[in-house]
């Protein structure tokens, strides 16, 4: 399945979403950013990509960082939030349950993960 098309997906559970700070790991361009900025989310990336993350910074103005672990986040980016999505990325991950772990101490209390 395509990004593209998994984002189309969701796009009907981010109005459902309790606004707040998201972020979305693995962020790309900030495309997603984008749609969720638009709907009211305070928004931030991650992303390992430098071209992606300078194109996503200056071109769109987003809060992107790069950065492999969330170890390597800068302050700013550390939580919580209300919504962490990461789309195409846990199939990549080495360590699941160590990425998992990461998401949910960002998390606030009543956020939710999508991916």
């Amino acid at each position: 399945m395509e990004k593209v098309t998994k984002i189309k997906l969701f796009l009907p559970i981010l109005s459902l979403l309790p606004k707040g700070k998201l972020l979305d790991v693995g962020c790309s361009y900030g495309n997603f950013l984008l749609i969720a900025k638009n709907k009211g989310f305070e928004v931030y990336g991650m992303e390992v990509n430098e071209t992606a993350v300078e194109i996503a910074r200056k071109k769109y103005n987003l809060n992107v960082v790069k950065a492999l672990t969330f170890d390597e986040l800068l302050e700013d980016f550390k939580g919580p939030y209300k919504v962490i999505t990461a789309f195409e990325v846990i199939e990549h991950i080495e360590k699941p349950l160590e990425f998992l772990q990461g998401v949910y101490n960002l998390l606030d209390n009543t956020g939710f993960f999508l991916s």
